[in-house]
């Protein structure tokens, strides 16, 4: 496959970074309990920003038009996946056992969009070039991608929200954890505003910001709160290995 480097790209650099990041806490999380739906939940939508920030920050390095349109298909499918594994994960935590089958209606139809995505040009058509690379393009029928995963999307922040009735009968330590997970939801979600240039508007995509904001929230809120059942205790060899490991998995 002949794949073309950018010379002097470094707009791939953000992207990847936030994949790694991200993919760093689901699978530490994930470890933590591999048996629990709310971690498993978790770490698919943590895979799932992984494939999409990943790929896109090939896509910024490549000059290759066949390889650029082939990974953001794969990219925007990735990113497609994010909103019901966050509906997932507000289903698993608050163990709402009535909208289940709601969980996995969600997950058929996404993956119904998938062969779309990949195989046709209805959604997803002949990338543009940027001045950091390339980028994915709406096709006709996006419109009614976006208003699947808003829809997604607004329900799982409607579920968590802390100010709903049936949450505020919740042990007061839960309700803590609702409000960061809450908080954590609404600033990833932000990361939507890389929408917009799938529609011509030429801006570099800053999307990446809001999903290395997410995971902080997520991290301090284990540390100061057990959010998700966690007890984790930090050193200074742990925050070391941590920062290491992270850095100098980037080159």
């Amino acid at each position: 496959m002949d794949f073309k480097i950018q010379s002097m790209n470094i707009y791939f650099i953000f992207p990847l970074f936030t994949a790694i990041l991200v993919l760093y806490l689901g699978v530490f999380l994930f470890l933590k309990n591999r048996d629990s739906g709310v971690h498993r939940s978790f770490f698919y939508m943590c895979l799932s920003i992984f494939g999409w920030m990943f790929s896109y920050s090939i896509v910024y390095f490549t000059n290759s038009l066949k390889i650029a349109f082939y990974l953001t298909k794969l990219g925007c499918v990735c990113a497609m996946f994010t909103a019901p594994t966050q509906y997932h994960l507000a289903v698993n935590y608050l163990n709402k056992i009535n909208e289940r089958k709601l969980v996995k209606i969600v997950y058929y139809f996404a993956s119904a969009l998938f062969l779309s995505f990949m195989y046709t040009k209805y959604f997803l058509d002949v990338p543009y070039r940027y001045y950091w690379g390339y980028y994915s393009k709406a096709g006709i029928l996006h419109p009614l991608y976006i208003l699947f995963h808003f829809s997604v999307v607004g329900r799982s922040i409607i579920i968590l929200s802390p100010y709903r009735e049936d949450n505020l009968h919740l042990f007061p330590q839960k309700r803590i954890q609702i409000r960061y997970l809450f908080l954590a939801f609404i600033i990833g979600s932000l990361a939507a505003v890389d929408l917009v240039q799938k529609y011509g508007i030429e801006f570099y995509p800053i999307g990446f910001i809001f999903l290395i904001i997410f995971p902080f929230i997520i991290f301090y809120a284990i540390l100061k709160h057990r959010l998700l059942d966690i007890r984790v205790i930090i050193t200074r060899a742990t925050i070391f290995i941590f920062l290491y490991s992270l850095i100098f998995a980037l080159p």
